[in-house]
């Protein structure tokens, strides 16, 4: 039996490369998240009449 598709190891600057954006990528998604939660935090102590306002509303508006 002949293999018609050979198996090519990985090479390590693919790898790498693939490593380092999936990073950047994952600590882009963190800060982002981390900058809306500062945002938003303040709505937590403030007065009821203006957290009963931006309830329900979406995440641009109340920003």
């Amino acid at each position: 039996m002949t293999a018609e598709h050979l198996i090519h190891p990985h090479r390590r600057g693919e790898r790498e490369a693939l490593r380092v954006l999936l990073a950047t990528r994952q600590g882009a998604v963190t800060s982002c998240a981390a900058a809306i939660n500062h945002l938003k935090a303040p709505i937590v102590s403030a007065p009821e009449d203006l957290r009963a306002e931006l309830r329900g509303k979406g995440r641009k508006a109340v920003i």
